[in-house]
């Protein structure tokens, strides 16, 4: 079994600031196996809990005019436990959660807006281009592909730092999707809006022997019962090693309309821990452990799980 991360960071905003929490994931994964997973595993969670308080803040430096004076928080090293912070003053950091140190960084070159960050072995690689990124991976420990739905896949070289079009279609996934070796596989959350996110399994290195197919997801899950009065608002998947998947997913439910017809909206997050095995016809499986619900005060943005 190969090594396991056991700690997620979530990113909060709040008052301008950019506030980090540190989830531990143990307690959402079962020291026994939990049973296979059946629809009635799916239960709508009613298990409460409280968010961890921030462990650390960050606060931009004076932007100029045209920035959206926002803060990235980006994950990468390959224990990562390294976080990239930017602003749109083009200032920026590393902090390392282990040791919990902030370091000067160098800046870069220009503004990137509403940046998507890759972490290839202890590099980031952080790109704006080609808009609007709606899907991105590693493939072969060295190529970042990244997707649009009107451009196709391109895929950029770390080693060349050259670019090339990999397909006309592009990734079924939403964000980041990452490959799994023990399965020969990368998973991530599909694209699809209608079926609210769900996990699911593709193989890439299939679809490019067959360029004119395109991917086929090969599995899809779901681990969560979403009632009909739940508004998904957004979701994350993080990859923890040995086929261990924490799923962050944010909603808000509409409790009340008052008399000059505005609304009140309660907004809250589900985490769960998933597990994937092959059963003994290698078929893929999907193990539900836990699941939990945290509410979240109304003036705190999320802005990612990483």
């Amino acid at each position: 079994m190969g090594s396991l991360r056991r700690v997620v960071h979530m990113v909060t905003a709040l008052n301008g600031s950019a506030n980090l929490r540190h989830i531990d994931t143990s307690r959402f994964f079962s020291r026994r196996p939990p049973p296979p997973f059946s629809p009635s595993s799916m239960a709508v969670v009613t298990e409460e809990s409280s968010l961890p308080e921030p462990s650390m803040s960050f606060y931009p430096a004076p932007a100029p005019p045209e920035s959206n004076g926002d803060i990235g928080v980006m994950l990468f090293g390959r224990a990562r436990d390294r976080l990239l912070v930017t602003d749109q003053s083009v200032s920026a950091a590393i902090y390392d959660a282990a040791t919990h140190a902030l370091l000067a960084e160098t800046t870069p070159l220009k503004p990137k807006y509403w940046p998507v960050s890759v972490p290839v072995g202890d590099d980031i690689y952080l790109f704006d281009l080609p808009k609007p990124i709606e899907s991105y991976t590693v493939v072969g420990g060295s190529e970042v592909w990244i997707s649009t739905a009107r451009a196709g896949t391109y895929a950029f070289d770390t080693v060349s730092c050259s670019w090339s079009k990999q397909a006309d279609w592009p990734m079924p996934f939403a964000g980041l999707a990452e490959y799994v070796p023990e399965h020969k596989l990368w998973f991530g959350l599909s694209s699809s809006r209608r079926d609210k996110h769900p996990l699911c399994a593709v193989d890439l290195a299939a679809a490019v022997a067959s360029p004119e197919m395109g991917p086929e997801l090969t599995n899809v899950w779901m681990e969560l019962s979403v009632p009909r009065e739940w508004i998904p608002v957004e979701a994350f998947l993080v990859h923890l090693g040995s086929s261990r998947f924490f799923v962050a997913r944010f909603f808000q439910e509409l409790v009340e309309v008052r008399c000059d017809f505005s609304q009140r909206f309660d907004r809250f997050a589900v985490f769960t821990g998933v597990e994937l095995e092959r059963t003994s016809r290698g078929e893929l499986r999907m193990i539900k452990h836990k699941s939990e619900r945290y509410s979240i005060a109304h003036k705190v943005l999320c802005h990612s799980v990483l």
